[in-house]
């Protein structure tokens, strides 16, 4: 089974803001699975079992090296790629 095919796969992004009020956005790599090239808000996919919050903190961990406190919940969005296939 493939996850965004078969089944909806869930996942969790991060608004990271810092002090100075500068917003981090990551680049999709040449080698991302969709949409190389996109600037986006970092984040990744929520494993079984795991809680949205400590996804969000370990995609922002393992990918950037960082430790983040999550807040609020600002937004909820369907990701729908229909050229893909993919939801």
């Amino acid at each position: 089974m493939q996850r965004g095919i078969d089944y909806i796969g869930v996942g969790v992004g991060a608004l990271i803001v810092n002090a100075a009020g500068e917003i981090f956005l990551a680049q999709r790599g040449p080698h991302a699975k969709n949409e190389r090239g996109r600037w986006e808000c970092p984040g990744g996919s929520v494993e079984f079992g795991e809680t949205l919050t400590a996804a969000l903190q370990r995609e922002i961990r393992e990918e950037f090296g960082v430790e983040i406190a999550v807040g609020a919940l600002i937004d909820l969005v369907d990701h729908i790629l229909p050229a893909e296939g993919q939801h």
